[in-house]
C-alpha cells in the first residue's frame, strides 16, 4: 500500500507582538511505500523549519486514493465526509 504525504507551508512576516498572520505559501505532496516512512520524512521537514518563527508546516500522511489499510473502511474518506455541508473556511493556529 502506498501513502501520500501532503504538506502545507505557511509563512508570516516577523511580528513584534504575539499575534502573527499566517498565509499559505505552498503545498507539496509525496508518495511513500509505508506510513512510518511518510511520518519520518514529515518529521524531518518539520525539524528543518523549526529554527525560524516565520515558517510553519502542517502535514498529513494518508493512504493513496482508493487504498484502505487492511480493508478498514473507517480510514477511507471522500471530500463530502471530511468537510461539513456549510464549510466556508478555517483558521489555522500554528503550534
Amino acid at each position: 500500500m502506498k501513502y501520500v504525504l501532503f504538506v502545507m507551508f505557511l509563512v508570516s512576516p516577523p511580528a513584534k507582538s504575539e499575534v502573527q498572520v499566517w498565509t499559505l505559501q505552498s503545498t507539496v505532496s509525496m508518495e511513500f511505500a509505508s506510513q512510518p516512512l511518510c511520518k519520518k520524512i514529515y518529521d524531518e521537514i518539520e525539524s528543518a523549519v523549526a529554527t525560524t518563527n516565520t515558517i510553519k508546516t502542517r502535514g498529513w500522511c494518508f493512504p493513496a486514493a482508493g487504498e484502505v489499510p487492511n480493508g478498514d473502511k473507517s480510514m477511507s474518506f471522500t471530500p463530502e465526509s471530511v468537510l461539513p455541508r456549510n464549510f466556508q473556511g478555517f483558521r489555522l493556529k500554528p503550534r
